[in-house]
């Protein structure tokens, strides 16, 4: 499986993992409610990104992250790739979300589980059990479904 300690570990993981689900699920819903008042995508990014950075550099400061001390050299580099690798990701998050419902959004992001698992697989890191890829098939499945849901739906108010 996935756990890489106990039974605590692996509770404390599946907690993060759902905060995250529900952290998601404001943003995109308070993002499409800002879009609608006028509050276009690259000023909500503007005001976000800055904040995930003061956010991750205060949870860095106070000792969060458990692994050993980094050197500023690698932290200026990991925020370089930060700012490369995720920044275009939430703003593409921001404009699509201005772009198309709520719900479309929330499955296209349900997606991405499936994915980083066979990237993963791909690449040899994860020893995963047939109940694991089971569970995840179950869930791409219902994240394409609520996607061609999603989609109907919009093409049918588009057409009244």
């Amino acid at each position: 499986g996935f756990v890489r300690g106990g039974p605590l570990v692996a509770l404390a993981g599946a907690a993060l993992a759902t905060l995250a689900g529900i952290c998601i699920t404001v943003m995109i819903l308070s993002g499409q409610r800002l879009d609608r008042k006028g509050v276009g995508p690259g000023v909500l990014y503007a005001l976000r990104f800055p904040l995930y950075l003061l956010l991750a550099f205060g949870a860095w400061r106070l000792g969060l992250d458990a692994k050993a001390p980094v050197p500023p050299a690698a932290i200026a580099l990991a925020v370089a790739i930060g700012v490369v690798v995720l920044a275009f990701p939430v703003y593409a998050v921001q404009k699509a979300i201005s772009l198309s419902s709520s719900l479309t959004v929330g499955t296209a992001a349900a997606l991405i589980p499936f994915v980083v698992f066979l990237m993963q697989a791909i690449e040899g890191r994860v020893d995963h059990s047939n109940a694991t890829l089971a569970g995840l098939a179950v869930c791409f499945a219902g994240a394409v479904l609520a996607s061609i849901g999603s989609v109907r739906a919009a093409a049918g108010r588009g057409a009244s």
